[in-house]
């Protein structure tokens, strides 16, 4: 946790100024309520999120010099093989990652029905059929090498098919420094079958189809605003730039960036939250959907496991008490649940509740309990700001900063009804 504390407040600035002294003081006291709640991999993103609106320079100005070192190198290893690299803008990076990731699980189910499909011929077949697919021949060994090929594999040869894929003149017309899906080749350039060594063709034809998904959080005030940085001189202490965009699952963006996205989304969701406590109350969307989806999914953000940060996307929705055993299906009874932890849940021996706050206390088989709180209320609330200190009375015995109240943790929340006029009107977010 001091680590992550420590390596995102590097870019608040020179610890020789006095109110960039005051600044780290302020950032370190709003990240110490959330650090003793979380495990470091959530804190990272949260601490990354405070510190810049406490930083010298705003993000934006840091990436328009960054963006500016973009490059991809090769460093050669042993047995043949070696290392490709690329420092790439984060949108961009996440992007390619999660389609390669998309690629290698379609291609991955694919294998798996063709490996079935051919057992279950080799077991309708009679023994000299048989006697004669065991002998060793170019396709055993192909599909020996199909077999053996892991998630990581396939997302490697993902990578090789569309890197190598025939680029026209029309395609490559398309390459732009822009945001997502400016930079990549389009849907047809791969032929089918080309993602795997020669070993699986069939039933691959779509995968240039596959597109990937990423998840953009930020404040309305952010989105509309000229610049990052707050106008005037801020208090003694308080944060001198807006929220910055954030990409769920890794960290903050530059706001160029989130703006793009979001003009060319397919739909934004409109968040408003409690203005003390930053838990979700309502979401609404323009596009039709559920409601209920909403809500779940501006609450949590990513998979409610402890320590888990799989975006909702990858996620499945639970129900914390199984619908089969009169569990009811209300988001007090709804979680999202990636893949693993899903399984994990139903079958490893964990036991988890969830109470009207969203709050999931999860108990591990050997009888540990671990507590995970939404975590849509720390991106939520604006930190608050440093108060400054009086002049020490003689007859006192105090010495520092005393009187910030920095993180005031997640308190509880006990809603309203349809009925009741709500506390707040402001529409404090997109994503």
């Amino acid at each position: 946790h001091t680590e992550v504390i420590v390596n995102a407040g590097r870019i608040i600035g020179d610890h020789n100024d006095p109110a960039v002294r005051v600044r780290r003081a302020a950032y370190e006291a709003s990240v110490l309520g959330p650090a003793a709640e979380e495990t470091p991999a959530r804190l990272r993103p949260i601490a990354r999120r405070l510190a810049e609106q406490y930083a010298e320079t705003t993000i934006d100005e840091r990436h328009i010099e960054a963006r500016k070192q973009r490059r991809v190198w090769v460093a050669d290893r042993e047995d043949g093989m070696s290392d490709l690299t690329a420092y790439l803008p984060t949108t961009e990076a996440h992007a390619i990652y999660d389609r390669l990731t998309r690629i290698s699980r379609e291609l991955s189910y694919v294998e798996q029905r063709e490996l079935q499909q051919a057992g279950e011929r080799r077991d309708r077949g009679d023994r000299d059929e048989r006697r004669d697919q065991s002998e060793p021949h170019q396709h055993g060994e192909q599909r020996d090498a199909a077999k053996a090929r892991s998630r990581d594999e396939l997302r490697a040869d993902a990578l090789i098919s569309l890197a190598l894929a025939e680029v026209t003149d029309t395609t490559l017309g398309a390459v732009t420094p822009g945001a997502v899906g400016h930079g990549s080749v389009g849907p047809g350039t791969v032929s089918p079958g080309t993602v795997a060594p020669g070993t699986v063709t069939h039933g691959t034809a779509n995968l240039g189809r596959v597109q990937a998904q990423v998840q953009v959080f930020i404040t309305d005030e952010t989105l509309f605003s000229d610049s990052l940085k707050l106008d005037g001189d801020p208090e003694w202490g308080s944060p001198t730039s807006l929220a910055p965009a954030e990409l769920v699952g890794s960290g903050p963006i530059d706001t160029a960036t989130a703006r793009e996205l979001a003009a060319t989304a397919s739909h934004w969701q409109l968040v408003r939250q409690h203005p003390e406590t930053g838990a979700v109350v309502s979401v609404d969307r323009y596009r039709p959907s559920e409601q209920m989806r909403r809500i779940l999914g501006a609450r949590d953000l990513h998979c409610r496991f402890p320590g888990c940060r799989a975006p909702i996307h990858r996620c499945d929705l639970d129900h914390t008490i199984d619908a089969a055993k009169g569990g009811p299906t209300t988001t007090t009874n709804l979680a999202h649940l990636c893949p693993s932890h899903h399984a994990l849940k139903h079958h490893g021996g964990w036991g988890v509740s969830q109470n009207k706050t969203g709050v999931l206390n999860w108990r591990s088989p050997t009888g540990r309990t671990y507590e995970d709180r939404p975590p849509s209320r720390v991106r939520f609330m604006t930190p608050a700001p440093f108060i400054t200190p009086k002049e020490p009375d003689e007859h006192a015995d105090h010495t520092g900063y005393t009187g910030h109240t920095g993180y005031t943790g997640y308190t509880g929340y006990t809603g309203y009804t349809e009925h009741d006029e709500p506390p707040w009107s402001r529409e404090r977010s997109l994503t």
